[in-house]
């Protein structure tokens, strides 16, 4: 495991660091410009995004002003009042990022997402991807249970240490072990959990055709 000090959103909203922006720090900012954009096409105020989130009026200005990283829980509210979907999100495409490219991610530096029952790290995701995320999940034993979701795509989920149960809506429970792997819709209500008393370590491979 690194000792490296990631960039995290933390179960607060967190300030955003001030000075040149990092690899890291380059998507919460652009998600913050992406929510106020989403917003002012449908016409809406900040008020009327605080009303339909149950968010506070104060967030959301911080969060499109670059002031705040949103949590995962502030930032599914935000998306679901926008009526957008959350795999939709990653892969609207962007002009400028579809040009060739060639970009490195140091170890440690990748920009994480923390939750009670999970920490996310984004490996990679983005329209210049050719419409692709995926991410490092280690999901924590005995923590609050997630709700089940369903998103548009595809969705691969491999274990690397641990046991991971997954739960897919009218589908029987399964347990992966280290080394096994699942392919399914994601359009199918789905939950992942630690299997067992130890953390899970996983690779989320999510992707949506064309």
């Amino acid at each position: 495991m690194t000792t490296n000090k990631k960039t995290t959103s933390k179960a607060s909203l967190a300030p955003t660091p001030t000075g040149p922006a990092t690899a890291a720090e380059a998507r919460p900012a652009a998600d913050g410009q992406r929510i106020k954009q989403k917003r002012l096409e449908r016409g809406w105020s900040v008020r009327h995004l605080a009303a339909h989130s149950g968010l506070a009026i104060s967030t959301i200005s911080k969060i499109e002003n670059n002031k705040m990283v949103p949590t995962v829980e502030v930032f599914s509210k935000l998306l679901a009042a926008l009526q957008t979907n959350p795999g939709d999100w990653f892969f609207e495409a962007d002009a400028e990022n579809a040009k060739p490219f060639v970009k490195l991610v140091r170890a440690g530096s990748q920009v994480g997402i923390e939750h009670p029952a999970v920490h996310r790290d984004i490996l990679l995701g983005g329209a210049e991807h050719g419409n692709i995320v995926i991410m490092r999940q280690v999901y924590r034993p005995h923590a609050p249970e997630l709700q089940q979701m369903g998103h548009a795509g595809n969705e691969l989920i491999y274990v690397i240490r641990g046991g991971l149960e997954i739960s897919i809506r009218g589908r029987k429970k399964l347990v992966l072990n280290p080394g096994d792997s699942l392919h399914f819709s994601s359009s199918l209500p789905h939950r992942y959990e630690a299997a067992g008393d130890e953390e899970c370590e996983a690779l989320m491979v999510w992707w949506k055709q064309d």
